[in-house]
């Protein structure tokens, strides 16, 4: 009986051990930099609790990295060696004084994942960028936070003195970056005669600002861009003196590679060099900027305003949901061949345009009267919904243009009010409301407007009444 209980006992020890091991990995570890520097690497942490207890224990889940007091200005950092993790800022206030402290290192062959929550702060000593991305570390950048980050010498986010930038990409969030104040670096990109390294852009709004001779985003003084691809987003790039906005700085050698598939980039370059290419007196030939096709694409602007969201050339990419800082315009890259820009506006309703390197015109893909409007396509009738040439519809929900799924939708019969698929009397009671000015839902309103005529009166609340009566 003893030994039963005995074996009772060290079951019930061992569950309780490993429920409890597998609650601790369930959640990201929070460590507070207001106790002291952080250390993360794959074997082994270094930080603090919210109580300023050290820990120690790694943490598959990944690392949540804040401070007691958000508006408490630290002089504390945060290295990152040899990692693969996740890793969340959430509201850090960073401002390193001495020239070799960091405020975030990735180093080494670290690839890590990091989540912008909040409104956070890194800046850095001289020879350090604000968030260093090391030669052979990979870098992510997510999240609906902000994120500021700065060097008086070496890059916004990149490279520190003499430093190329490692691999970065980002795919969200609002990003500021600024480089050597008072040097030769990238806002994004190279330190200090630091090479561009590889940038991708998947979406996000980008601010990025080049110090004296550098690019916004690419290559430090004397320094290529890299391999420099923006595939959405909203980005804009300001280069030093003499620097590209994207790609070289001055007198610029080595590689740079620059392919825009999609999102707004507006770049300014400096005095004798390219808003996007190389710097003046570059040593290196520039063959243009290109698409992932190899096709040349040049800019074309476009005006426009009150609108909530813009999807350009797909819908399953990430949308533009602000402008450029000092303008309303979209600057978008296109080579020949038709592209969709679909455009949400802040009154509900949905519009089409095509655009390609010479031109954007507005365009109406569905025919026979159909709408589009908020997340439904009113339509006039049962049969079918019917499509300008170059568009087709997939499942009966999804427009698409070319092989790029542009829209996607549920289908509403015109006069169907409550979407219930059928015309009836419960249709017409709320249309008589509309009538009545006692319902102005957008949605309802449009679905209102039985005939089609664009006005809703007694005629389109008689004729859902009828529906109701003999069927619809």
């Amino acid at each position: 009986m003893k030994k039963a209980f005995a074996v009772f006992i060290c079951c019930t020890v061992l569950l309780t051990c490993l429920c409890f091991s597998s609650s601790a990995v369930e959640e990201k570890t929070v460590l507070y930099l207001n106790y002291g520097n952080i250390t993360i690497s794959d074997n082994a942490i270094s930080g603090y609790d919210k109580d300023g207890k050290s820990v120690t224990q790694t943490n598959p889940m990944g690392y949540i990295i804040t401070q007691s007091n958000p508006k408490s200005v630290l002089n504390k950092g945060i290295t990152v060696n040899s990692a693969y993790c996740d890793i969340e800022l959430v509201n850090l206030n960073i401002n390193r004084f001495n020239e070799y402290d960091c405020a975030l290192a990735v180093q080494k062959t670290s690839d890590i994942t990091i989540t912008v929550s909040g409104e956070n702060h890194l800046v850095s000593g001289s020879s350090r960028a604000g968030l260093e991305v090391g030669l052979n570390a990979k870098v992510t950048i997510n999240g609906d936070g902000v994120l500021y980050a700065q060097s008086s010498l070496q890059a916004g986010i990149g490279g520190g003195n003499g430093q190329p930038n490692g691999t970065l990409t980002i795919d969200s969030g609002t990003i500021y970056a600024t480089g050597g104040t008072d040097g030769y670096s990238a806002g994004i990109g190279g330190g200090s005669s630091g090479h561009g390294g590889n940038i991708t852009i998947n979406g996000g709004y980008i601010c990025a600002v080049g110090g004296l001779y550098a690019a916004g985003i690419g290559g430090g003084f004397m320094s290529g861009g890299g391999n420099i691809t923006i595939n959405g987003g909203v980005v804009t790039a300001t280069a030093g003196d003499n620097g590209a906005g994207i790609g070289g700085g001055y007198m610029c050698g080595g590689t740079t590679n620059i392919v825009i598939n999609g999102g707004s980039v507006k770049a300014s370059g400096g005095t004798g060099a390219d808003d996007i290419g190389v710097g003046m007196k570059a040593k290196a030939a520039f063959s243009g900027v290109h698409n992932s096709d190899g096709n040349i694409v040049s800019p074309v602007r476009f005006t426009l305003s009150d609108y909530s969201k813009i999807y350009v050339n797909g819908i399953v990419t990430s949308p533009i949901t602000m402008a450029h800082p000092d303008d309303a315009s979209l600057y978008l890259y296109a080579d020949g061949t038709s592209k969709i820009i679909t455009v949400y506006m802040t009154d509900g309703s949905v519009n089409f345009f095509s655009y390609n390197d010479a031109d954007v015109e507005k365009i109406y893909p569905f025919g026979d009267g159909c709408e589009r409007f908020y997340d439904k396509l009113i339509i006039n009738g049962k049969s079918g919904i019917s499509v300008s040439d170059g568009f087709s519809i997939e499942n009966q929900t999804d427009l698409i243009h070319g092989s790029v799924r542009v829209d996607s939708f549920d289908t509403v019969l015109r006069g169907d009010v409550n979407s219930d698929g059928e015309l009836n009397g419960m249709d017409a009671v709320i249309c008589g409301c509309v009538v009545n000015s006692m319902i102005s839902d957008s949605v309802t309103v449009k679905l209102s407007d039985t005939d089609g005529n664009g006005e809703i009166n007694e005629n389109d609340v008689e004729l859902l009444v009828q529906c109701g009566l003999g069927g619809s």
